[in-house]
């Protein structure tokens, strides 16, 4: 089984979930759904560290040079870091890992970016588990650019929205998905029930 299937079918058997009739999830955003994607039970598993690298990796380098690759607190900081070990064992391209909060360190230095004390040049990638709306990856856009980076690209492992919600950039970012919303593959009952939330 290639790389993609692998991880796909991972994400299908243990992180998709679907709401019961009269229930709902409610997302990061702040927004309600039938529709749940709990991706960490999936690229936690060591079985995938090495696959899910592979498939980040390839995303990435479409894209072209990077110095590193920024994980949005906590979905795409895993991400990040597997994507750079991965890189580093191969001897490719070395990225360092940056992690970017959704509110500043409530102590010590009150950081919203977290980077290495050796920076090696501005251009970044910006990894995200899942995306909802975008608003994660909006606000962490905003504050890679407030550290003086230049992001040249998002890379979701799922982009969740609907095709008629979706858009090829972020905050003028070009954006990438692994995997979207049809390749998880839910019967037309499920997917009536999310798209009328």
């Amino acid at each position: 089984m290639n790389d993609r299937k692998f991880v796909l079918e991972h994400l299908k058997t243990y992180s998709v979930k679907v709401a019961p009739p009269g229930e709902w999830f409610k997302l990061a955003s702040g927004g309600k759904s039938k529709l749940y994607v709990d991706a960490k039970r999936t690229v936690l598993n060591r079985q995938i560290h090495q696959p899910l690298a592979a498939l980040l990796y390839e995303e990435i380098r479409r894209f072209g040079h990077a110095d590193a690759v920024a994980g949005v607190v906590l979905g795409g900081c895993h991400l990040a870091s597997v994507v750079a070990t991965y890189a580093s064992v191969r001897s490719e391209p070395f990225y360092n890992v940056v992690f970017v909060r959704k509110t500043p360190k409530d102590h010590g230095t009150g950081h919203v970016v977290e980077q290495a004390w050796g920076r090696f040049g501005e251009w970044v990638v910006l990894l995200e588990d899942v995306l909802s709306t975008g608003a994660t990856s909006r606000h962490a856009v905003s504050a890679l650019r407030e550290e003086g980076f230049d992001v040249r690209g998002v890379v979701a492992l799922l982009d969740r929205r609907a095709p008629n919600a979706r858009t090829d950039s972020i905050e003028g970012v070009p954006m990438r998905a692994v995997y979207r919303l049809e390749d998880l593959e839910l019967s037309a009952a499920d997917l009536a029930q999310i798209q009328e939330s």
